[in-house]
């Protein structure tokens, strides 16, 4: 899953989190934005703390498995002139399927907004997308944050 994001995540993310505790085998990887507010100078080890205590405190179903959750290092970055959003969003299921869309993972972006989303049922196309994420770790432009 790639979101930009995330909010009322205990419900958005209910049902996967249940699959996630029936299925000790399913791995769910959840590359997020970790975003620095404006005049925020905390260390970045720090920031990326916080961000994880709060996903796993308010945004994560309670007593569920969690997922491993990378972010793009440039959007903590105290120097705002190279600072990036990790913006895109989509979720590829069993490198079978991906479902590309407009929706941030939040209440409204998956129940009340207006948005487009596009499910395409390609393996290749599915794994050429988990693909490009596993380079981003492997050359170390996305960070593990938990």
């Amino acid at each position: 899953m790639v979101g930009y994001a995330v909010y009322q995540g205990q419900k958005v993310f209910q049902a996967l989190a249940k699959r996630m505790n029936e299925r000790s085998e399913l791995k769910v990887r959840m590359y997020l934005d970790i975003a620095r507010k404006a005049g925020d100078t905390t260390m970045e080890p720090d920031l990326v703390r916080r961000f994880c205590h709060h996903f796993r405190t308010t945004q994560w179903p309670s007593e569920a498995r969690m997922p491993e959750v990378y972010y793009d290092p440039r959007s903590s970055a105290l120097e705002r002139g190279g600072a990036a959003s990790l913006h895109a969003k989509c979720v590829v299921v069993d490198l079978k399927e991906v479902f590309v869309s407009s929706a941030n993972f939040t209440e409204a972006g998956q129940s009340r907004n207006i948005e487009l989303g596009m499910l395409l049922k390609s393996r290749g196309i599915a794994e050429r997308v988990s693909n490009v994420f596993e380079q981003f770790v492997e050359g170390k432009f996305l960070k593990k944050a938990m």
